[in-house]
């Protein structure tokens, strides 16, 4: 079992951010998939939101994973 302090999940929250960014920017070529860009928008903000900006949220309450 991993255990992320408050600090490692922030990290994680500025990395998604950078990802959010170049997803919004279009860095990632010519969409195969209609909307895939905003899917993958729709989820990088969902997660960022279970996280929370200070890491402090996922690292109190954990992050739950669904398939």
């Amino acid at each position: 079992m991993i255990i992320l302090k408050r600090e490692d999940w922030a990290e994680i929250y500025n990395a998604l951010d950078t990802k959010l960014l170049a997803l919004r920017k279009g860095a990632y070529g010519p969409e195969i998939e209609p909307r895939q860009d905003a899917k993958w928008i729709a989820h990088v903000e969902a997660i960022k939101r279970k996280i929370g900006p200070d890491g402090d949220r996922a690292a109190r309450n954990g992050v739950e994973y669904n398939e």
